[in-house]
């Protein structure tokens, strides 16, 4: 009894860690109707969706399975028998259920093959239903609905041992007959829950749905026999809704109960909490009779039932829509090297060639050749380099079709028939080529038989050199010229009595550096703010590598690699005194790089000229064409000017100045990143700069403004609040790259909060991430400076009796302040430059007793912390036992002294360490 709880606990830990990360709080979602799909169907019964959101439908009456594009336009019938339940591979077959047996067919409806049993022979289910797809190994998952179990496959159709199987079942299967946890009764509809890596079976007669995961062990169950909230007569279709951001984790789950004709909203966390019910009987819009299956749209918000009356009917969820019309023109270019049917006696070949960009190829075999991924590279803006390894080719002839599919699922298809001979072709091998590369030169080189010739021919007008033969049993071929692009090369190897022996190539030559655009201040500019945050954005294609930042004065100018959301970055620097050089660089795969290089100077001496509006803040994401500014300008400032960009013309104009103020209406907005800058001029002296990063996005895409802070944050808190509002579905958050919850409320806009505490010292980059219904995101940072340790540097030269001179040291940038015993200032607070001195001429001497001298370091921190040993630690118990000394006479306090163990009272220190002092020191150390 003891084990069994232990093991129940244990288990319900799995289950809640491995929800806990997958599934956020789920809200009741708000649903309207959308049109009716009733194009071809007699008889509905199961829905599966492909990558590209085509919808397919079997109908057994209709005589097979109908597809659909995204916006519920027939496409075709794919003419199967007797089909039941489906699902398509990441390849584009169609895994179906045909009763006593489960086929695999092509796209166009052409038998590839049947799942297996354990002898090769064609497995025989009892009653085949629902189907689903581990979409990362392509395993396949089959419910048997009479025979109360589930089957497992591997992709290529062969049973999986499950190690599970009960006494009577197929040693690929779990599950058996009854009605305690794992148990089935009659399971129906099947889906993989892809965030958690869990099965959700439909339990049928058992009025549940059962998770298990990938050892199929069972997890938890949600619902129970009855009518009600999470009670079911006949649950059939599963569908799973997940966050439009970065983490795609649960939200919602729907469940279909075809007895009662209705779906079930449920948060899927833990036991499951219902949220709504959508459906019910009838014949009016949005109702249902004996509905079969269910699926969800992800990208357009949609949940499409399939439904007795004739018809697929859909519902918006939070706001989503039936997409717009699709284009139905081919991918173009789709090209292949080699250009031929040839033989090889190799056993192993790549596959290149060009693709329009966006479109992904899928391969496929008619022998058991093993296809690769296929991978890509940018050749131009609208085209890609694609290549592929296939593996294992069967001897004799192997045919190859190779299918890309645009984002409208428009197709275009290749074949090539490749003859494998080991014995009787030449042998022919081609070493692996630099692609991409920025190289317009590279050297072909391989090995082949004895005796063999090799020739290479290329599709563009590269210049291929003379071939020459290192040895006996190698060549090589020099390539120069290489043109930007695609550069594909044909290699044939010849020789007397045997058949010729063809390998193929692609070298994508990528001649450009990378687009980057950076947001801060100008080069040259100087600032009175220490902490700046280097902005920017790149364009994430195959060829994108990493960004860095590296600062002439951070771990001796070391790059540092960036995270990257969505094409946008930002990093945080410190500045020190005087210059400091700040260059970004954007690498791509083929070894170009672009580098922004910036020199910003540092003197905290003037006051910090600032900029603001109304309408955003710094890093906000906007629709706004045009923005108003304004500010504040130090003393001395005669002229403020606005520096951005006008239609990517760089652009100054004055700013309207008033008394320690400026304002600049009607600021030009470009498409993208802007960069406005307000600098403060003395004549033609420029006396320091602000800056401000707003990005202009079009009206269909998600707004973003942080309102709290307005600006990148200097603190001596290790606790921080972020606010803001958005234009969006959704927001998410991430401190330093580590993803952190955040609240939001949608709305018009919606609102978001997000809180951390516990920050170390140093700096952090908090991103916000606002993702609309339709996946679109943006993407703005704040960064955040932490200081907590006291100032260790503030000295106080020597001095005896009363002085109308005071120096000493202190970091640049700090503030060092002189009251009076009444706690006014006796001076204006002095800011420290880049040097690190600071003195303060006094009208008249003051009596050191009653002089109240302390410094703020730029985070806050005072140097009146009672840490007596001087340096950057908090005070501790030696500090009590110093001043206690102090206190009682058997230690004099020196100046240095008082500056940090006069505490008390904390607002007009007195001029001695007494008491008094000693209670605070102690309260600090406390934490009263």
């Amino acid at each position: 009894m003891i084990a069994r709880f232990t093991l129940n606990i244990i288990r319900s830990i799995a289950l809640l860690a491995a929800f806990a990360g997958s599934c956020l709080a789920a809200a009741s979602p708000a649903v309207t109707n959308l049109p009716l799909v009733t194009s071809h169907i007699s008889s509905p019964v199961k829905l599966a969706t492909d990558q590209f959101m085509n919808i397919y439908l079997t109908d057994p009456r209709g005589g097979g399975i109908n597809k659909y594009d995204r916006t519920g336009k027939w496409v075709a019938s794919i003419a199967i028998p007797t089909p039941q339940g489906m699902a398509v591979t990441a390849g584009e077959d169609l895994v179906v259920s045909q009763k006593n047996k489960v086929t695999v067919f092509s796209s166009a409806g052409t038998a590839r093959f049947t799942l297996k049993d354990s002898q090769g022979a064609t497995f025989v289910f009892k009653y085949a239903n629902g189907v689903a797809i581990d979409p990362v190994n392509g395993t396949i998952f089959v419910t048997d609905s009479l025979d109360d179990c589930v089957l497992v496959f591997n992709a290529q159709g062969q049973p999986v041992n499950t190690g599970v199987a009960v006494s009577g079942k197929p040693a690929n299967s779990f599950g058996s007959s009854g009605n305690g946890s794992g148990q089935f009764a009659t399971p129906t509809g099947i889906a993989f829950e892809k965030k958690s890596r869990q099965l959700a079976v439909a339990d049928t007669f058992n009025g549940r749905v059962q998770f298990f995961d990938l050892s199929y062990a069972y997890q938890k169950s949600i619902g129970s026999l009855g009518s009600g909230q999470l009670a079911f007569t006949s649950p059939e279709g599963i569908a799973f809704e997940y966050t439009k951001d970065a983490t795609q984790s649960l939200s919602r789950m729907y469940l279909l109960d075809s007895f009662q004709s209705r779906v079930q909203v449920i948060d899927p966390t833990g036991n499951g909490t219902f949220l709504k019910e959508i459906g019910g009987y009838g014949r009016n819009p949005g109702q249902l009779k004996n509905p079969s299956d269910v699926i969800f749209d992800n990208t357009n918000n949609r949940l499409i039932v399939a439904n007795g009356l004739g018809s697929l009917t859909a519902y918006a969820v939070d706001g989503g829509a039936t997409p717009g019309n699709v284009d139905v023109t081919p991918p173009n270019p789709f090209t292949i090297t080699p250009t031929a049917d040839f033989t090889t006696n190799q056993s192993s070949f790549t596959f290149s060639g060009t693709v329009e960009k966006g479109a992904v190829v899928a391969v496929s075999a008619n022998t058991a050749a093993v296809i690769g991924p296929v991978t890509y590279s940018s050749a131009s803006p609208t085209v890609n380099v694609w290549s592929v390894t296939v593996s294992s080719i069967a001897a004799g002839a192997n045919i190859f079709t190779f299918n890309a599919y645009d984002s409208a699922n428009n197709p275009a298809t290749l074949t090539r028939t490749v003859t494998f001979s080991a014995a009787n072709a030449v042998a022919l091998t081609l070493n692996a080529v630099t692609s991409p590369t920025n190289n317009t030169a590279q050297t072909l080189t391989g090995t082949m038989d004895s005796g063999a010739t090799v020739a290479v021919t290329a599709n563009t007008a590269a210049v291929i050199g003379a071939t020459s033969y290192p040895t006996a049993t190698t060549w090589s071929v020099p390539v120069t010229g290489l043109v930007a692009g695609a550069n594909s090369f044909t290699i044939v190897g010849s020789l007397g009595g045997k058949t010729s022996s063809t390998i193929a190539a692609t070298i994508n030559a990528v001649l450009t550096p990378p687009d980057m655009d950076v947001s801060t201040l100008a080069s040259g500019s100087t600032t009175a703010t220490k902490l700046v945050t280097v902005r920017g954005a790149v364009v994430i294609d195959e060829n994108f590598d990493r960004v860095t930042v590296a600062v002439n004065t951070v771990n001796n100018g070391a790059p540092v690699t960036l995270t990257l959301s969505g094409g946008t970055f930002a990093h945080p620097v410190i500045l020190t005194a005087g210059a400091n050089t700040i260059v970004t660089t954007v690498y791509d795969k083929a070894g170009n790089s672009a580098s922004d290089s910036r020199t910003i100077n540092y003197d905290p001496t003037i006051a910090q000229t600032t900029i603001t509006s109304t309408a955003a803040t710094n890093g906000s994401v906007t629709t706004a064409a045009t923005l108003d500014f304004a500010g504040t300008a130090p003393a001395g400032t005669t002229s403020v000017q606005i520096s951005y960009l006008a239609s990517g013309t760089p652009t100054t104009v004055p700013a309207t100045l008033g008394t320690g103020t400026w304002t600049a209406t009607g600021i030009n907005l470009d498409n993208g990143l802007n960069t406005i800058q307000a600098t403060a001029m003395n004549g033609a002296s420029q006396l320091n700069s602000a800056v401000m990063t707003v990005t202009r996005v079009a009206a269909d895409k998600p707004t973003l403004t942080v309102s709290s802070p307005v600006n990148d944050l200097t603190t001596g808190s290790t606790a921080v609040t972020v606010s803001g509002s958005a234009g969006a579905a959704a927001v998410s958050a991430a401190l330093d790259g580590a993803a952190i919850p955040a609240t939001f409320a949608p709305g018009a806009p919606g609102t978001f909060t997000l809180s951390q505490s516990g920050l170390g010292d140093g700096t952090h980059l908090v991103a916000i991430t606002a993702t609309d219904a339709f996946g679109n995101s943006v993407t703005s940072y704040r960064s955040i400076w932490i200081k907590t340790s006291p100032p260790a540097d503030f000295t106080l030269n020597s001095f005896t009796g009363q002085t109308t001179t005071l120096s000493g040291q202190f970091a640049p940038g700090s503030t060092v302040y002189i009251r009076d015993a009444n706690a006014n200032n006796l001076v204006p607070p002095q800011i420290v430059g880049a040097t690190g001195t600071w003195a303060i001429t006094l009208s008249t001497p003051y009596d050191p007793a009653t002089m109240n001298l302390f410094g703020l370091d730029p985070a806050g921190n005072s140097t009146r912390n009672g840490r007596l040993a001087n340096d950057n630690s908090p005070p501790d118990i030696t500090d009590v036992i110093r001043a206690m000394r102090m206190s009682v006479g058997i230690n004099q306090a020196t100046p240095t002294d008082l500056l940090r163990g006069d505490v008390a009272p904390p607002s007009r220190p007195d001029g001695k360490i007494n008491i008094f002092d000693v209670v605070v020191i102690l309260e600090t150390i406390l934490g009263l």
